[in-house]
């Protein structure tokens, strides 16, 4: 069965909400619906996957890469560069930042369950935020701060591993 509200609909909704900008009236209250979702259980784990591997694939298309979205075990998507280089990537959501004891200041955390297909490059996605950074490497578990999500950081990771 379809699960056209989180599995469908918000990610799209997220999109067009980004693509209007971060100053639009639209963003703050559809990253909104989206915590409130997954808050309260309505959106799941596979939900905010999915919503962050359609963001990092509109961010992408937004720079002029293509992008195909696929779903095997260590790729979510196949870009091709304008160079005409192709890109595995691999996407890693975090819904929200966590604080603990180790860490005083907020951070997401980012898992690698993958198995032995290695990505060219991860796109780890502060949900929350409506940011995306990519990087090529990441151990088992990644812990990013909450002040390394820019847009700045985004488009500097995209010229860097895209071009």
């Amino acid at each position: 069965m379809i699960d056209w509200g989180c599995g469908v609909l918000l990610p799209w909704l997220l999109i067009w909400s980004r693509a209007q900008g971060a100053t639009s009236p639209h963003f703050g209250p559809v990253l909104f619906l989206c915590g409130f979702l997954w808050y309260w259980g309505v959106m799941d784990p596979e939900g905010i996957a999915r919503s962050g591997e359609y963001f990092v694939a509109q961010a992408l298309e937004a720079c002029g890469v293509r992008v195909v979205r696929v779903d095997l075990s260590g790729h979510d998507l196949w870009c091709r560069t304008g160079s005409g280089r192709l890109v595995s990537v691999q996407v890693k959501t975090s819904s929200r930042p966590r604080v603990d004891a180790e860490h005083h200041a907020p951070r997401y955390e980012f898992y690698d369950r993958s198995g032995t297909l290695k990505p060219d490059v991860y796109g780890f996605v502060a949900l929350d935020l409506g940011l995306v950074v990519f990087d090529t490497g990441m151990g088992r578990r990644k812990n990013l701060r909450v002040v390394e999500f820019t847009d700045a950081a985004m488009r500097g990771s995209i010229a860097r591993l895209f071009y």
